[in-house]
């Protein structure tokens, strides 16, 4: 169904299984975008969230911290995973990255891993990588190795 078709409530622009079979869901972000850029989602089987679609919005957002928090609802899990166990994955997600901290936390993570960011050794990171990479692929040669495969090692390597 064309999602202009469809009510704003019914937009799916979340669940891994409409991103497996059709892909990033472009047009319905370009219409949220354009009708309603500070949306409310309640998407089923996800606990409801605001989906801002707007770059201004996002850049205010993101500079008041004190007003607008990135812990805890930051991470988009399915309801079955959400409470009713010993741990909460909303307030404690099993991998915590920057994106998902709020300061003066995110300030100290960043602080410990900004250096390996820098121009100098993200060069060093991409001269190991293609070494990785070409070992991979002359491990590989003549075998037919589906595209998981290769990422998977690749992954494992990095």
């Amino acid at each position: 169904m064309n999602v202009n078709d469809l009510p704003l409530s019914e937009l799916d622009v979340i669940t891994a299984s409409m991103y497996g079979s059709d892909g990033y869901p472009h047009e319905a972000w370009t219409r949220l975008r354009r009708e309603d850029p500070v949306h409310w989602c309640e998407p089923k089987g996800y606990m409801p969230f605001w989906a801002i679609t707007k770059h201004d919005d996002i850049t205010s957002i993101s500079k008041q911290p004190d007003v607008f928090r990135s812990e805890g609802r930051f991470i988009l899990l399915p309801d079955a995973t959400m409470g009713g166990g010993e741990v909460d994955l909303q307030e404690n997600p099993p991998l915590r990255m920057l994106v998902n901290m709020d300061p003066p936390v995110h300030r100290d993570y960043r602080k410990l891993v900004s250096p390996w960011f820098t121009p100098r050794m993200v060069k060093r990171l991409e001269i190991r990588l293609e070494e990785i990479t070409a070992e991979m692929f002359d491990d590989l040669e003549g075998e037919k190795s589906s595209a998981s495969r290769v990422r998977t090692r690749i992954s494992y390597c990095v």
